[in-house]
C-alpha cells in the first residue's frame, strides 16, 4: 500500500522546533515565524533537478546535505543567521528507503545549525528538490553585493576544485588506461572521496608553505602573552609626504623589532590610496612592539591592528 502525502511528511519530515522564532510549523496551511525587533528576514531559494544539478545515482544522504548547504551558504554570504526552511519535493515515485536517507542528510545539517523545517509541498514528477531558507540579520548590517569594494576581504569555504574534479571524474574525463600524464591538483580528501591514486604529495615549492585564514569579529581578541613566538598583523596607510614609508617603518629599526612581511595593495585602483599589509615578529603586548606601533601610528593616516597569532615553527627553523 502506497504511503499517503501526509504520512510521508509525518514519517520523514516532521521534527520538533529548535528555535523560539518558530510559532507554527509543519501541518497547517502556513507556518508562522516571529521576527525579533531590530532584525530583518533574509530569504533565499535554490532548486536542484536530476540530470542538471545531480546524477540519478547520487547518494540521497549527500544530496539532502548539499540541498540545505547551498542555501545556508547564501544566508552566510549576507551575514544572516539561519533559522528556518521550507522544502518542496517533486518525486517520480515514493521510495521510502531513499527518503529516509535523504531526510537524514538534510536534518543532520539542520540540527547542526538549529534550522527548523517549517513547511513545504510534495508532488509527483521528475525528481526536483527546492528549499527556501530564512535567516535573521540586524537591520542595516546585511552584506550586499552592491556594497562590496576593492580592499574587502574575500573568504572561501571548503577545498577549492574538489567539486569540479568530482564532476569531471563522473563525466568520464579520467584516463581509462592509467595514463599518469593526466592529473589534477586537489586535496587528499578529494582523492579519498573519489578513490583516486595520489601521484605526488607535497608539490609546493616551499616545505613551510601554509594557507592562512582570518577570523573577523566585532570585538578585539588576541592570545595571552606567554613564552612563545607570535606574529602581529596590521594594515596601514601612509601620509602623502616625501619618504613617508621610510619614516613609518623607522620605529621598527630603532626599537629592535623585526618586520617579516611587507605587502602593498591599492584601494579603488588609485595610486594615492595605497595601503600596506605587514607581519611583525612579536606580541602586541611586547613593550618594544608597542613603541614601534606608536611610531608607526604617528607617521600614518590610518593604522588597523588585525590581530595576533602564534607563529608556526617553520618561520624560525633557520634562526
Amino acid at each position: 500500500m502506497a504511503i499517503s502525502e501526509f504520512d510521508l511528511i509525518r514519517q520523514f519530515f516532521t521534527r520538533p522546533p529548535q528555535r523560539e522564532y518558530t510559532q507554527l510549523s509543519v501541518g497547517d496551511d502556513c507556518a508562522l515565524l516571529d521576527v525579533p525587533a531590530g532584525y530583518q528576514l533574509a530569504i533565499t531559494t535554490d532548486t536542484m533537478v536530476e540530470g542538471v544539478h545531480f546524477f540519478a545515482d547520487v547518494d540521497p544522504e549527500h544530496l539532502g546535505h548539499k540541498l540545505l548547504a547551498v542555501n545556508l551558504s547564501d544566508l552566510a554570504s549576507m551575514g544572516a543567521e539561519p533559522i528556518a526552511i521550507s522544502l518542496a519535493l517533486t518525486l517520480p515515485s515514493i521510495d521510502e528507503p531513499w527518503l529516509a536517507e535523504f531526510s537524514h542528510g538534510l536534518f543532520s545539517l539542520a540540527e547542526r545549525y538549529k534550522v527548523d523545517l517549517i513547511g513545504g509541498d510534495t508532488t509527483s514528477g521528475a525528481l526536483t528538490l527546492s528549499i527556501q531558507a530564512m535567516g535573521l540579520v540586524p537591520i542595516g548590517e546585511a552584506l550586499k553585493r552592491s556594497t562590496a569594494q576593492v580592499g574587502d576581504l574575500v573568504y572561501m569555504t571548503g577545498c577549492l576544485g574538489d567539486g569540479g574534479l568530482g564532476l569531471k571524474i563522473k563525466q568520464g574525463f579520467i584516463s581509462e588506461n592509467n595514463d599518469k600524464s593526466q592529473g589534477a591538483i586537489a586535496s587528499e580528501l578529494a582523492a579519498k572521496i573519489y578513490d583516486l591514486e595520489i601521484l605526488k604529495s607535497s608539490v609546493e615549492d616551499e616545505s613551510g608553505n601554509v594557507t592562512r585564514f582570518f577570523i573577523m569579529g566585532k570585538e578585539s581578541s588576541h592570545p595571552e602573552l606567554k613564552d612563545k613566538k607570535y606574529i602581529t598583523s596590521c594594515i596601514f596607510k601612509v601620509k602623502s609626504i616625501p619618504a613617508a614609508l621610510y619614516k613609518a617603518l623607522g620605529g621598527f629599526a630603532t626599537n629592535g623589532v623585526n618586520l617579516c612581511k611587507l605587502e602593498s595593495f591599492s584601494v579603488k585602483n588609485t595610486f594615492d590610496q595605497v595601503n600596506f599589509y605587514i607581519d611583525i615578529e612579536g606580541h602586541i603586548e611586547d613593550p618594544s612592539l608597542q613603541k614601534a606601533l606608536e611610531e608607526l601610528g604617528f607617521h600614518t593616516q590610518k593604522l588597523d591592528i588585525l590581530g595576533v597569532y602564534e607563529a608556526h615553527q617553520f618561520r624560525f627553523k633557520n634562526k
